[in-house]
């Protein structure tokens, strides 16, 4: 185990350095990244799995816990959160991002190799979440498409479909009453401060 990991983490950082479909072989054996969201923790963390190419359009998965009877732990993920949500974002959204990534030198940063390789197979990449709609959009898994080009609207409308998802009962709560305000002691307070440091006032 201690020697896999290092390669597997070897592999995800190749993979989003480099923007390639699939990553490289791992120890001669051709491998897929799956990415999942903890079922107890809500963190999420992406596996390297052995893949098979199934025909010009699929992958068949393998993956085991450590020759373990029980499922891994990217299956148990998989089977907690079946529900999925899917950022779409227009094609002049994604330009007017990437050209202000570009100009601003606080977020070039966020302008992965990745990210400029999809730009120019912008078609490419539309007919691949197509295809992958087609196959993994079930009623027990479904995907559920956000549009993303306002990122505040998008965010609200994300958080609100998540947790229309939970199941809750309402719960009453006693309605809070504030207590009078005992003027006994009462003296000019703003007045005591009047003259100690401020901090600048910018906005």
């Amino acid at each position: 185990m201690k020697l896999v990991q290092p390669l597997m983490k070897g592999q995800i950082a190749r993979y989003r350095r480099t923007a390639g479909p699939v990553p490289p072989e791992m120890m001669s054996f051709p491998t897929v990244l799956l990415t999942t969201v903890g079922a107890r923790t809500g963190v999420e963390r992406t596996h390297v799995l052995g893949g098979f190419p199934d025909g010009p359009d699929a992958w068949l998965i393998c993956g085991s816990k450590s020759g373990a009877a029980t499922h891994p732990g990217w299956f148990t993920n998989l089977a907690k959160n079946p529900d999925k949500i899917w950022l779409e974002v227009g094609q002049e959204e994604q330009e007017k991002r990437f050209k202000a990534r570009i100009d601003d030198p606080i977020r070039q940063w966020k302008l992965s190799p990745m990210d400029v390789e999809s730009y120019g197979r912008w078609y490419d990449y539309s007919r691949a979440r197509d295809m992958m709609f087609e196959h993994t959009d079930t009623d027990h898994a479904p995907w559920h498409i956000v549009h993303s080009d306002d990122k505040k609207r998008a965010r609200l409308n994300a958080i609100a479909h998540i947790l229309s998802q939970i199941p809750y009962k309402k719960v009453d709560h006693a309605k809070v009453k504030l207590p009078a305000r005992s003027d006994k002691k009462k003296y000019d307070d703003r007045a005591s401060i009047a003259g100690r440091r401020l901090a600048e006032q910018r906005y």
